[in-house]
């Protein structure tokens, strides 16, 4: 799924920095943030963009081949917040079966 995904990107130099991404960058970005956004439904208002992961390469972990944790930000009515999240998969469709999100908490002003 994830080389038909990179196959699929439009450009030759998207294609070679995604086929450079750790594999976690890579199951963040085309297995899990596809439903990252429906996870959101009433937790925060208005999310229309959501990255998995930061600079840290370290951001992202993959647990055997059915479980992606690590950190993202949301885009919302209010700006952008930080979350924590679990992306469950079943390893053999490469199909997302869940995704648990923890909002972190804003910091005061």
């Amino acid at each position: 799924m994830i080389d038909a995904s990179i196959t699929g990107l439009r450009s030759p130099s998207d294609r070679a920095v995604a086929r450079g991404w750790p594999r976690e960058k890579q199951v963040a970005e085309f297995i899990c943030r596809p439903k990252a956004l429906a996870a959101f439904g009433g937790k925060l208002k208005g999310v229309d963009r959501v990255f998995l992961g930061t600079d840290d390469p370290n951001n992202l972990s993959l647990i055997r081949s059915d479980k992606l944790i690590g950190t993202g930000q949301a885009r919302y009515d209010g700006g952008w917040r930080t979350f924590s999240f679990e992306c469950l998969m079943d390893p053999k469709t490469a199909k997302v079966t869940k995704f648990l999100i923890s909002m972190q908490a804003v910091p005061p002003v």
